[in-house]
This record gives structure tokens, C-alpha cells and sequence, in this order.
């Protein structure tokens, strides 16, 4: 599906974090998009941000979860246009690594906000595909950077075949997850790594040491995707 311009409304902009926001936009028409694709919001017609839908496709509004910070000029310079600027220009949809039919089981990597991708594929497979297993493994550098934890819960006790792990870079003693970098954790974790579909969302910096950890353990290449590999 080619993309094309959409108008939207922004109906909120609200905190998740001291660093994440959801943004929820009303696209003027009923916007058309696979389960983890991506729009590029159009600041002027020169510059453009992109950020993963976190929304399932079919869905009436678009929700986006944007990591932004004093540090990061330009996630906040995209916050600070969504909150001045009521109406907003969107290029959609984006990208090639969105769920894929098929029968293999489904393993999604996330790191940070690499979660909003995460969560379009997981509520799309799980209410479309109830026959094939999806894993999630999500990692942050602490544990408030794990913003949806709750979501996650509420995906397990619904559906038996979804599973998860929480990864953090910097445990403490009441830490109930995994400790470590998260494609460690699944190359230790996961033993028919090969016979999955993996799908991968996050920095640029583990998209790469996702790629070069999961290739040694035996993925094949066909069976990876994530739209960082175009990049890097």
C-alpha cells in the first residue's frame, strides 16, 4: 500500500512518563495501515519525524508513543508542535516490517518506546492469528522506561498464547524481570530461535547487536524484520 498525505486532529498529548507521551490523532478519513507500520509527522513540508503507530489497524484514531527529553531536541521539538498546533499533516503508512501471515511463531524485540511497534503487531496478532504463539521480550535501562507493563499483563491473563519477558539494563533487589541486554536474554531464553518470525523495534544501537546475536544463534535472514534495517 502506497502512502499519502492525511490530515489529523490532535486530541491529546498527555504524559506516560517524565519522558514519554502518548499523542492521539483523528485522521480526517479513515486511515489504512498493516500492523506495524509507521507515519512521518510533516512539521513543514521539508521536515518530517517518524514514529511507529501504536494503534491495530482498523482502528478510528492513531496513537503514538514518543520518547522525548530536554536531551533530545527533536522529539520535543515534535511535542511542542502537537501541543500549539490542533490540526497536523501525516505521510502514511510507512514502511516494511509489519506482521506477516503465516505459521510460525511470533518473537517481537522492543527497546524503549520500540514498544508502540510492539503493541500494533501484538493486539493485531493476537485477535487475528489466535493460532500462532507471539513472545514479547521488551528492555529498558531501568524499569520506568517499561511504561506499559500493565498492558502487557493485561495481554497475558487474556490470551494463553502470549507470553513475555521485561529486561532491564539496571536491576535492583525487588526487580521481578530479566537483568541484562535484551537480545541476550532471548538468545538465552529462546532455543528454536530459528523457527520463528522476529520482529524488532528500538535504537539504532540494538537493532544492530539484535541482528548480529540472533544471525550467530541461527535466524534466517528472511525472517527478521524491522524497519531500522534500512538504515543501518
Amino acid at each position: 500500500m502506497s502512502s499519502h498525505f492525511v490530515t489529523a486532529t490532535v486530541e491529546s498529548v498527555l504524559p506516560l512518563t517524565e519522558n514519554v507521551f502518548r499523542v492521539m490523532l483523528l485522521p480526517h478519513a479513515a486511515p489504512a495501515f498493516a500492523a506495524g507500520q509507521y507515519l512521518q509527522i510533516c512539521l513543514t513540508e521539508q521536515l518530517r519525524r517518524p514514529f511507529s503507530i501504536a494503534s491495530a489497524p482498523g482502528s478510528r484514531t492513531l496513537e503514538l508513543q514518543i520518547g522525548a527529553s530536554v536531551r533530545d531536541s527533536r522529539a520535543m521539538e515534535v511535542i511542542h508542535y502537537l501541543q500549539v498546533n490542533r490540526q497536523v499533516t501525516l505521510e502514511m503508512p510507512l514502511g516494511s516490517a509489519h506482521w506477516r501471515d503465516g505459521e510460525r511463531p511470533v518473537l517481537v524485540v522492543a527497546g524503549g518506546t520500540g514498544f508502540s511497534y510492539a503493541q500494533s503487531l501484538i493486539d493485531y496478532g493476537l485477535q487475528h492469528a489466535p493460532q500462532r504463539p507471539v513472545t514479547l521480550f521488551w528492555g529498558g535501562r531501568h524499569r520506568q522506561a517499561l511504561y506499559a507493563r500493565a498492558k502487557v499483563e493485561q495481554w497475558a491473563a487474556a490470551y494463553p498464547q502470549f507470553s513475555h519477558h521485561f529486561v532491564i539494563e539496571n536491576g535492583d533487589a525487588d526487580w521481578p524481570g530479566m537483568v541484562g541486554q535484551v537480545h541476550q536474554a532471548v538468545v538465552a531464553q529462546v532455543a528454536d530461535l530459528a523457527a520463528h518470525d522476529v520482529y524488532v523495534a528500538g535504537p539504532f544501537e540494538m537493532a544492530a547487536a539484535v541482528r548480529t546475536a540472533f544471525f550467530a544463534a541461527g535466524l534466517p535472514p528472511q525472517h527478521l524484520f524491522g524497519d531500522a534495517y534500512a538504515f543501518i
